[in-house]
């Protein structure tokens, strides 16, 4: 109410300013020349010399001037509105929500309208709404598996110091690519009518590719009867296992493949299709797929590529001294002085012939022959890396490679067919160590020492 009092005051005041002019008191005088820092003219017409009565806010409107002590203002004063944005000294209105008003629309503009608090606050809120990490882009598709690469067939190996160059076979010409498919034939379980049992299970890397055992298991369990031989150097016989009775290192595969591993020899064959490298393994070394008859053929060739030389010995006998021990070098003597080389002979140190020494209750190469004079009678083994095939003899019942040494050099067991060849020899303990010494400096390099990376 007080508000619109004043209001209404302001507005009689304008309009008797019009119809006449007021007297000026010696206040007002005063007032006109020296004018409040605080009061605020408005009318940009007025005089230098003061502001114009109606640039004064009325105290009574509810408004102070800037000086508290100031002499209040007759009521019948004409008065502008003060500019709202000036900041009274005094009290504040009692409307807060009231707006002066102003002759000038012009020079009183309103202040534009700003939002409340409960706006700006879901504003804000809506700016800084943390709508959570970005989506995880869905991962590429995993590229196709790469078809199996084929890596180069391994070289052939050359031909080892102190032997001779191999035999060629015209049935089946030696490649690189056929052996290094063999070896990796040679080493895989699944060759085996069960997957339990490879070539390489009977004949062992470390032991020259022999088991290190007396007898070996077949697939199945049964027994073989004969001790697994050492298979390095084959291409170099004729004949094959202890007996003779195969012709050929593809005959001896395929016998071993069909009787040790008990296999199939179609069925695997076709299950080898299946393995895409040795699909292309097969393709490689014989043009086409694997067959009954390929798979043997890999092997053979793995066997003929398969040798050991250039051994302590062989070194001493191409002009090495050095190469052999003093202890070794005396052996070697003793060996061609007792008769051993006739059987056992350089550089093979096998004669590659049969004979009889008197071990054990076995038909021998009856088996194969099935003529009497035959009886007892095994291959002679090779003495090179003899060494490390123990046990000895066709039938593993020699533990040791001294125990081998006495019973050659007593004459071996006497019986009705034993050769001879054997005689009995007196031999002293150190003639023994020589001999053993000698013999060890036949193992040499193999030419594949390792198992090899299968399909």
């Amino acid at each position: 109410m007080r508000r619109l009092l004043a209001l209404a005051a302001v507005v009689l005041t304008l309009h008797a300013c019009r119809t006449a002019p007021q007297p000026v008191s010696d206040d007002d005088a005063r007032l006109g020349t020296e004018a409040p820092a605080s009061l605020e003219v408005v009318d940009a017409g007025a005089s230098p010399a003061g502001p114009s009565p109606a640039a004064i806010q009325p105290r009574d409107a509810g408004f102070a001037t800037d000086d508290d002590e100031e002499e209040e203002r007759p009521a019948t004063l004409p008065s502008r509105a003060v500019d709202a944005g000036s900041t009274p000294s005094g009290p504040p209105p009692a409307d807060a929500g009231s707006t002066p008003i102003s002759k000038d629309a012009g020079t009183n503009a309103e202040a534009l309208p700003t939002p409340d608090a409960g706006s700006a606050g879901r504003m804000a809120a809506a700016a800084t709404v943390d709508a959570g990490p970005p989506p995880e882009a869905e991962p590429p598709p995993a590229p196709p598996k790469p078809k199996p690469e084929l890596a180069d067939a391994l070289p052939l190996p050359p031909v080892p110091k102190g032997l001779p160059p191999l035999p060629p076979s015209q049935a089946n010409p030696l490649t690189a690519e056929k052996a290094d498919l063999g070896h990796k034939l040679f080493f895989d379980k699944r060759l085996s009518k069960d997957g339990s049992q490879a070539c390489a299970t009977c004949h062992h890397t470390d032991k020259a590719y022999t088991s290190g055992r007396a007898v070996d298991p077949k697939v199945g369990g049964a027994q073989n009867k004969r001790n697994a031989p050492s298979m390095l150097n084959l291409g170099f016989h004729r004949e094959f296992y202890w007996d003779g009775r195969m012709p050929s290192l593809e005959a001896v595969s395929l016998a071993a493949w069909k009787g040790q591993l008990g296999a199939d020899p179609a069925a695997i064959a076709k299950m080898l299709g299946d393995v895409p490298l040795y699909r292309k393994l097969f393709q490689r070394a014989f043009g086409e797929g694997p067959t009954e008859q390929n798979v043997p053929k890999a092997l053979a060739s793995f066997f003929r590529a398969l040798t050991s030389g250039n051994s302590p010995w062989d070194k001493f006998i191409a002009g090495d001294a050095k190469a052999l021990s003093a202890q070794a070098q005396a052996g070697w003597r003793l060996f061609g002085k007792l008769g051993c080389a006739q059987c056992h002979t350089p550089p093979h140190f096998t004669d590659f012939g049969y004979h009889n020494v008197g071990v054990g209750d076995d038909p021998g190469r009856k088996d194969a022959t099935k003529d009497e004079l035959d009886t007892g009678k095994f291959k002679t083994p090779s003495l090179r890396n003899v060494a490390l095939t123990a046990p000895y003899f066709h039938d593993g019942s020699v533990t040791n490679l001294t125990e081998a040494i006495k019973l050659m050099a007593q004459g071996g067991v006497p019986n009705p067919h034993l050769d001879g060849l054997l005689k009995k020899q007196t031999v002293v303990s150190k003639d023994l160590s020589a001999l053993k010494a000698f013999l060890e400096a036949l193992n040499g390099d193999v030419s594949y020492p390792d198992a090899p990376e299968l399909p």
